[in-house]
């Protein structure tokens, strides 16, 4: 399998968004090469610059939905797999998928843990297109099923607590370091989250008032 992905191009959405917006998002996609992670932007700004085996964060287009990502994995050709709930892993475009959401790339954990080969990683994430998950959103959610397919391990930074280190399930120091990371995570998905909202809000501010003055004018014109 190759390391890149094919290129893939979906009309009609993205005409109709100003040209500034555009210019952002195209940008904060064009990061998801070469780097672990990228900042959000539109699907698709994002699919074209993934890799088979990167992992995808989507986040909603409101504040509430800071406190929840969902993942995915990409599979090549536009498409990712991921977990919605018990059963099967599903498969889709991901311009389809996170339709009118912001995502990025978000290899979360290749600082410390080493990536399966890509291929493996792809399929992996097939392979549980024919075998059934027990979904559980603290023990067994689409993070875990991300982290697993790319890592060969189910982490999940939202969930890791202390019960945990009560447990024994894992150590002191690991819990820590979880901790530690899991607060990286929100800061860096907050603080990418509002660039790309900002951005939003003031260009959509700009074309506003831009077509209310030219409407004004046309109308004088015509009257």
């Amino acid at each position: 399998m190759g390391q890149s992905s094919s290129s893939y191009r979906s009309g009609g959405y993205r005409e109709t968004r100003c040209s500034a917006l555009t210019a952002y998002d195209n940008y904060a996609g064009s990061q998801a090469s070469g780097h672990d992670t990228s900042d959000f932007c539109d699907p698709e700004s994002l699919v074209n610059h993934l890799q088979p085996g990167d992992l995808v964060q989507q986040k909603g287009n409101y504040i509430y939905q800071f406190f929840y990502s969902h993942y995915a994995v990409y599979v090549g050709n536009g498409d990712v797999i991921h977990i919605v709930g018990s059963g099967p892993a599903k498969r889709g475009l991901l311009v389809e998928v996170f339709r009118g959401t912001l995502v990025r790339k978000n290899n979360l954990h290749d600082y410390d843990l080493p990536a399966k080969p890509r291929p493996q990683i792809v399929f992996d994430a097939r392979s549980w297109l024919y075998k059934h998950w027990d979904y559980n959103v603290a023990a067994n959610n689409c993070e875990h099923f991300a982290t697993l397919c790319r890592y060969g391990q189910k982490i999940s930074l939202h969930f890791l607590g202390l019960g945990d280190v009560w447990r024994g399930r894992v150590g002191m120091r690991e819990y820590a370091k979880s901790a530690f990371n899991s607060v990286y995570q929100a800061c860096s998905t907050l603080f990418s989250w509002g660039k790309r909202s900002i951005v939003e809000a003031v260009t959509g501010s700009l074309t506003g008032a831009i077509t209310r003055v030219a409407s004004g004018g046309l109308l004088r014109i015509m009257g």
